[in-house]
């Protein structure tokens, strides 16, 4: 019993014992995370966490029942003694969460007080080394990785880990959790972004505020993404017009182009884009007639406008005599007559200036044989217009012993004594109004007419034919004026009355039947009209021109400039490159003054690392050109490495060495010697792209022509579907395919005409085969071929035949009918 109770003493001793010590090996008694500095944080240096743990001596009841102390680090054992003892751990590395632990021997029991190394306000550090990624970006595209890492030396509360874009102060989270982030970052707007991260340890694992943080911050360029539409046109050359022919676009935006024909012969035929593009989609914009626009755009592509020939619609006017009329319709032999008639444009098309004839019949209803009385004037006539026609009072006359009739009428566009028009028209056969007879009462105190009219005999008549002629001469504008006086004369033949020269607009230049006058004439042409009781005798134009060593800029005439020569640069190329990959920058260099350089000049190129000269901008260092006369362009190229991808732009300077420097060339302009930007795309690598061949052209027509030969066709193709790039191989294979050929066995005799049916002074074409072994042609000459053609011109209709000696069928032939355009005979 009493053993018992002595056991249960020294038990109780020694849980007291160890209550003592545990209760004594509190944080204060096992310093840990304790750096030199005397602030007691956690210390970061050159990147890397480094700490110092310290023990510190323990003091304990009841010693005489300690056998031992241990340090541990987790299992490792640091330092055991048997008394106390000071110890410090400087083997403490990044990252690293280590227990510290004191071992108590009590006798025979092992007691357990397991330290924290710190507590958090004195122990901890986080750490965040850098932020890395793209420093440009473009808005709207998803960019990166941005990665970081984050380095604690101690995590013994909450942490919390994110990744955050900041623009103008507002924050964007994007991502956060892990030790070590990796995420891409969409940017919404252009501008200087940082994307940061950001770290904060909580104490005791709370969230109400945070005892240690650290964040780091990269900066990022973020600029619109843009591209160049082109406007292109094809079809008809000079069919058409677009434009712009060119536009820098942004992304997601669309792009108008104007799309017209040069003149009324053209029209649009199509108006397309590059397949799988925003061009694609292009279609005549609502509300307009000619304004075309994409969709969104989204990539370098092109508009493109045909241009085909206008569906040509004959219009042609018609011109007709409806009516004419006499003064008297019975008369007294040696009583004059006079005529008047209307001439009229019934056709779809205007008429130019004609001529009209009053023509006469010795017999009534225009019975006999007719001649013509006088040519009279006609002005030009719209559509629908219609012109009088008046003759001279006592126009005509005939003597006779007994009773006579004659008959006139008038008719349109027609010249005597060749009867041919100057009008084509739509209908050749009504020019020629109705006859119209006078009844002429016998004298029988008068001899009867012993002559012939139509040999020009006086007795048989006499008329009298009113002409008159205007002269407008040409004059010159001296400089700092847009007019000069012109000397304007006239004269009248026979005049009904008095005459007067006008302008289109009716103003009166002078009157009389002959006479001078000046009329002041601005910068172009002004016609003037010779009229005589209201018919058009002449007219003529009178044009106004700068003086030699002026030049018209639309108000007055300026005195021209010295010469002076003006130098452009165009638009640079390539638009691709690839990074670490030298290239040849480009640009023509255009003289587009009025003289030559007459020396060298310099040009240069500069780079700017954003679109449109964004960015920081390099100059190239400068080349050499020679001369360059007045209309004449070069090349100017240099070699360039772009060191990195990302959007460039590039331009060319003309005559200057620096953007700094000045030219040696003296010009008209000294504003526009600098180029646009060119967008330059620079990749990470190449992509080789083989050539491929287009589809084959045609056949060509055969090399022979003639009846029963062999020849040769060929068809071309090009390696253009598409044009090998960057490295990638040329088309196999010939662009060049010939085959043999042959026309038709030679047969029967034959002979046939281009148009069997035209108007006179046309020509036709004749072609001719046969099998024989000479051939010979009435109405015309083969010169004995067997085969071939001829052009011919027939006045009236003719038949064409050919006789071929030796052949199967000997003969063939044809008729040509030729229509009187616009001889006037009534049969």
């Amino acid at each position: 019993m009493k053993n018992r109770f002595f056991n249960v003493v020294m038990l109780f001793v020694m849980f007291m014992g160890v209550l003592a010590i545990s209760a004594t090996l509190s944080s204060k008694d096992v310093q840990a995370w304790t750096p030199p500095a005397s602030n007691g944080a956690f210390q970061c240096s050159n990147g890397l966490p480094t700490a110092v743990i310290e023990w510190q001596e323990v003091s304990v009841p009841y010693p005489n029942y300690i056998r031992e102390y241990q340090l541990r680090r987790g299992v490792d054992v640091l330092a055991q003694g048997a008394r106390l003892f000071n110890f410090t751990d400087t083997n403490v590395t990044y990252n690293t969460n280590y227990r510290y632990m004191i071992l108590v021997v009590l006798n025979e029991e092992k007691k357990w007080k397991e330290q924290d190394g710190g507590d958090v306000d004195t122990g901890s550090c986080i750490y965040i080394p850098s932020v890395n990624g793209p420093d440009t970006a473009t808005v709207g595209v998803s960019t990166g990785p941005y990665t970081t890492s984050f380095i604690y030396g101690y995590k013994p509360g909450t942490v919390s880990r994110e990744m955050y874009r900041v623009k103008d102060g507002v924050k964007t989270w994007v991502a956060g959790g892990s030790d070590s982030l990796s995420t891409n970052v969409t940017f919404p707007s252009v501008g200087n972004w940082q994307v940061c991260a950001e770290g904060h340890i909580y104490e005791s694992n709370s969230v109400t505020g945070s005892v240690l943080d650290a964040n780091r911050c990269k900066s990022v360029t973020v600029t619109d993404s843009s591209y160049t539409v082109t406007g292109a046109t094809s079809g008809v050359f000079g069919g058409g017009t677009i434009s712009p022919t060119s536009r820098t676009i942004t992304s997601g935006n669309t792009a108008t182009f104007t799309v017209a024909p040069t003149n009324s012969n053209y029209e649009i035929n199509s108006v397309t884009g590059t397949a799988g593009t925003g061009c694609a989609s292009v279609q005549l914009k609502s509300g307009t007639t000619n304004d075309y626009e994409t969709g969104a755009i989204t990539s370098i592509c092109t508009v493109t406008a045909n241009f085909k020939d206008a569906a040509v619609v004959p219009i042609d006017p018609d011109l007709t005599a409806p009516n004419v009329s006499s003064s008297e319709t019975t008369v007294n032999s040696g009583e004059a007559v006079s005529f008047s008639g209307t001439i009229s444009n019934i056709g779809a098309g205007d008429a130019e200036a004609s001529s009209a004839h009053l023509q006469l019949s010795m017999s009534g209803g225009g019975a006999g044989p007719y001649g013509t009385l006088g040519e009279f004037s006609t002005p030009a006539l719209a559509p629908g217009a219609s012109a009088q026609i008046n003759s001279v009072s006592g126009y005509y006359t005939y003597v006779t012993p007994t009773d006579y009739q004659y008959s006139f009428r008038l008719c349109a566009d027609i010249h005597y004594p060749s009867l041919t028009g100057d009008i084509v028209e739509s209908n050749e056969d009504n020019n020629c109004s109705g006859w119209t007879t006078v009844t002429v009462l016998g004298d029988s105190n008068v001899l009867p007419p012993a002559c012939d009219y139509f040999a020009g005999e006086p007795d048989c008549g006499t008329y009298v034919d009113m002409s008159g002629d205007v002269t407008a001469d040409d004059c010159t504008i001296s400089a700092g004026n847009n007019s000069c006086n012109a000397s304007i004369s006239w004269d009248t033949t026979n005049p009904e009355a008095t005459s007067a020269v006008t302008t289109p607009t009716n103003i009166t230049v002078g009157t009389g039947n002959s006479g001078t006058a000046t009329y002041t004439v601005a910068y172009g042409s002004r016609t003037f009209y010779l009229y005589n009781n209201g018919e058009l005798l002449d007219q003529d134009d009178a044009t106004a021109t700068c003086a030699s060593g002026t030049t018209w800029d639309n108000s007055v005439c300026v005195a021209n400039p010295d010469p002076t020569p003006d130098l452009t640069a165009s638009g640079s190329s390539p638009t691709t490159a690839t990074e670490n990959v030298e290239v040849t920058l480009s640009a023509t260099i255009s003289n587009i003054g009025s003289a030559s350089t007459d020396a060298s000049f310099s040009n240069f190129f500069q780079v700017a690392t954003a679109v449109d000269g964004g960015g920081t901008i390099t100059d190239l260092a400068s080349t050499s050109m020679s001369t360059l006369p007045s209309g004449n362009s070069n090349v100017s190229s240099k070699s360039y490495t772009f060191p990195s991808t990302g959007i460039y732009s590039v331009r060319a300077c003309a005559d200057k060495t620096s953007s700094a420097g000045g030219g040696v060339i003296s010009e008209s302009n000294e504003g526009n010697n600098c180029g646009v930007w060119t967008t330059v795309t620079v990749d990470d690598e190449l992509n080789p792209i083989d050539g491929g061949w287009t589809e084959w052209s045609e056949w060509s027509d055969c090399s022979v022509s003639t009846c029963g030969q062999t020849g040769t066709q060929s068809r071309t193709r090009t390696c253009t579907n598409p044009v090998p790039q960057d490295g990638g191989a040329d088309c196999v294979g010939s662009p060049v395919e010939s085959q043999e050929c042959s026309t038709p066995a030679c047969g029967d005799t034959t002979i046939e005409a281009s148009s069997t049916a035209t108007y006179t002074g046309r020509p036709v074409t004749l072609t001719w085969g046969s099998d024989g072994t000479s051939c010979v042609g009435t109405n015309f000459d083969t010169g004995g071929a067997v085969s071939g053609s001829v052009e011919v011109t027939p006045n009236s209709t003719t038949t064409y035949s050919i006789n071929c000696a030796g052949a199967t069928i000997p003969s063939d032939e044809v008729t040509v009918v030729v229509k009187k355009r616009p001889w006037f005979i009534e049969n």
